[in-house]
């Protein structure tokens, strides 16, 4: 997404530093390899996610970090709730052995919630007027959304960390 052809306001290119850091990390996690003849791509949380608990444990905390974005730039309250869906999504459906293997290879959370705040801070940059992206920060009430829905994914992620030790612990 480039921003700063249509404004150079410090926000503007605020928005585009942080959207560059979101689409490499949300490519490395979702889209960085790809299976020969098959076309189809994958990154390190279909990889990692194959350590069973621990791997999408790690992703979702590494998933958060676009969340925090999300939060900074004040998304509107159904764009927040569609991302950390996608998140809640990939981490539920990411625990459950090979299925959610398989999911975590088409179904791209990352991706898809990097897309949806490149799209949210295109809206708010107009080439005929002045910028209306605001500098990233972040209310009381949005840290309070983060930090609630970061436990709960979190503790969607050890939940099934703690079944992971449970059936190690009964073989």
């Amino acid at each position: 997404v480039n921003l700063s052809s249509i404004d150079t306001k410090d926000s503007v290119a605020s928005a585009e530093s942080a959207l560059k850091r979101l689409e490499k990390l949300s490519s490395l996690l979702d889209a960085k390899f790809t299976i020969p003849f098959l076309n189809i791509k994958f990154g390190l949380d279909s990889l990692i996610g194959l350590i069973p608990g621990i791997g999408d444990s790690a992703t979702a905390v590494l998933s958060l970090y676009v969340l925090l974005e999300a939060f900074r730039y004040d998304l509107p309250a159904k764009t927040r709730a569609k991302m950390i869906g996608n998140v809640v999504l990939d981490v539920v459906v990411g625990m459950i052995p090979v299925v959610g293997d398989i999911f975590d290879v088409f179904f791209k959370a990352n991706l898809r919630n990097t897309d949806l705040l490149a799209e949210h801070l295109r809206t708010q940059v107009r080439p005929d007027e002045p910028s209306t992206v605001e500098s990233p920060s972040i209310s009381k009430r949005n840290i309070l959304w983060l930090f609630a829905v970061a436990f709960v994914i979190i503790s969607l992620a050890l939940v099934g960390l703690v079944q992971v030790v449970a059936v190690l612990a009964g073989s």
